[in-house]
């Protein structure tokens, strides 16, 4: 059949075209590894991080290759709408992790919270972006570490509101998303820029509803478990959040991700 006429061409043109928009999003406002030469050995890591891409390019069908394209796009709209949207209000910055840390870690990105309260540890949370209903193994990892007393760690973090720079741990984590459909639809309006569209699309609202759902669960998880350091911080960045959705009035949404976690969430 002529790509033409099936229109097969011109998806495949629209998807690299987003992921070219994807990737330069990403990589504006990633951490820089390259800042670090002088706490790390930067070199190693550049090859770890090499090595797991060619890896992946080798290994992965042109189909799971696609997946990723298509996650990376949703990562790239999701963390510049939060940031864009002060989603979790003003006095935060959506920070993107470096393919370091995005690859060891899980985490694609770090909430930062600019509290003029001053604490004994940073204020921030982990971001784990998915478009994919299978969220359980996610989730029974966070769980599993917060039964073992363990937060997640970057190595690579840089905070000008904390004049802070190298390892960032012991960060409170949740997983983020939203299903392929809404997927499509948001990174429809998103590659078209159309505010009015992005804005009348329900995804704050699912997003804001599954981190209040999950910081609420793992509180209650780490303190159930003797891990009251762990409770703590996660109930303070629940707070927080909290505070945000009650003052915008922000209602739960659902969908097949919100839906998933919060099936998952009950086995926590």
């Amino acid at each position: 059949m002529n790509p033409y006429e099936s229109g097969q061409l011109e998806q495949k043109i629209d998807l690299d075209f987003a992921h070219r928009r994807a990737e330069k999003v990403l990589n504006e406002n990633a951490i820089r590894m390259g800042e670090f030469g002088d706490i790390y050995n930067v070199g190693d890591d550049i090859a770890y991080v090499e090595e797991k891409e060619k890896q992946f390019a080798l290994n992965n069908t042109s189909a799971q290759i696609e997946q990723k394209k298509r996650a990376d796009i949703l990562e790239a709209a999701l963390l510049e709408e939060i940031e864009l949207g002060n989603w979790l209000g003003e006095d935060t910055e959506t920070i993107k992790t470096t393919k370091y840390d995005d690859i060891k870690n899980g985490i694609d990105a770090i909430v930062e919270f600019k509290e003029e309260e001053r604490r004994a540890y940073h204020l921030g949370l982990a971001l784990d972006v998915t478009f994919s209903i299978d969220v359980d193994k996610k989730l029974q990892r966070i769980k599993e570490g917060i039964a073992n007393g363990k937060l997640p760690s970057i190595k690579y973090f840089k905070s000008s509101h904390m004049g802070f720079r190298g390892e960032l741990s012991e960060i409170p984590e949740v997983v983020i998303g939203i299903d392929q459909q809404k997927t499509q639809e948001m990174t429809d309006a998103w590659i078209n820029k159309d505010r009015k569209r992005l804005n009348g699309l329900p995804v704050k609202n699912i997003v804001l509803s599954e981190i209040l759902l999950q910081l609420d669960s793992f509180k209650k998880f780490a303190a159930r478990n003797k891990q009251p350091g762990i409770a703590s911080r996660y109930g303070q960045v629940e707070k927080l959040v909290k505070s945000i959705v009650d003052e915008k009035n922000i209602s739960p949404e659902y969908d097949r991700v919100l839906m998933s976690i919060e099936s998952s969430l009950r086995n926590i």
